[in-house]
């Protein structure tokens, strides 16, 4: 697992055209995921739905993951799922389409 981790990392952060990402997955496939998403830069919107429900923190770490608990396992869709899903969809499509443009870095804070 920890090699695909790496290829799914290193596929994501050599990208320019990656606008947001979405992530499914119970522990193992937040594991995986997550790691990705902590390489892309703060401000690229990721939204991870995971049955992982408490103690997030080894998997968001110091980014900007917006965690949603799935609910019901992800192995399939039903009535639950679906709707959970849709709204970490619709989470991204929010975060994309209010997207903040990015300000020229600086060596400090602006006064």
């Amino acid at each position: 697992m920890a090699q695909m981790a790496e290829a799914l990392r290193q596929h994501l952060t050599a990208r320019d055209d990656v606008a947001g990402v979405i992530g499914i997955g119970g522990s193992g496939g937040t594991a995986l995921i997550t790691p990705a998403m902590r390489d892309l830069d703060i401000g690229v919107p990721k939204v991870m739905v995971s049955t992982i429900a408490c103690n997030v923190a080894p998997y968001v770490g110091p980014s900007d993951i917006a965690m949603i608990h799935s609910v019901t396992d992800v192995a399939g869709l039903n009535r639950i799922s679906r709707r959970v899903l849709g709204n970490a969809a619709h989470a991204l499509l929010g975060m994309l389409s209010g997207k903040i443009p990015r300000s020229p870095k600086t060596s400090r804070p602006s006064a």
